[in-house]
């Protein structure tokens, strides 16, 4: 699998955005709703307690969801970027920020992805793309790169 890292500046902080470059399968935190089957919801008076369903039994998600962060040619959603946008970041479920320090990891939608996986007795899986984060020196915003990793 192609992975897609990129060195942002986040809340003032230099941290590193993750995904696993599955775009077709990104409805966007705001898109992916019950009804459509592509979320389990556990308690209707706690709409945060959400699972996101495994890719293998969810469609292709629409190329524009409908959801934007910010405005102008940034703010949608991208199809197979070279570089995170803003709506990667803040909207995408499949995006993961790392912080210095970190291991760096992408969310693995093999299975089940919980909002609040500690209510459920479990642990999100991920899928490890290196050691700790350590953001370059100089630190350059908007670096990106791709990293191949097989799946077991």
């Amino acid at each position: 699998m192609k992975f897609l890292l990129t060195e942002i500046t986040f809340y003032n902080k230099p941290c590193l955005a993750t995904c696993d470059h599955q775009c077709e399968k990104a409805w966007g935190l705001n898109g992916r709703r019950a009804e459509d089957g592509t979320v389990i919801e556990f308690d209707d008076n706690d709409p945060d307690d959400i699972a996101y369903v495994e890719d293998s039994k969810v469609g292709r998600a629409p190329d524009d969801p409908g959801t934007y962060e910010g405005i102008g040619d940034d703010g949608g959603k991208p199809m197979h970027p070279t570089l995170h946008n803003k709506w990667c970041v803040r909207e995408c479920e499949r995006c993961e920020t790392i912080d210095p320090g970190e291991t760096v990891v992408v969310r693995d939608f093999s299975q089940p992805v919980y909002n609040i996986p500690s209510r459920h007795g479990v642990e999100n899986a991920k899928i490890e793309l290196g050691g700790p984060y350590t953001p370059s020196d100089p630190f350059v915003h908007k670096k990106s790169w791709f990293v191949k990793v097989k799946r077991k």
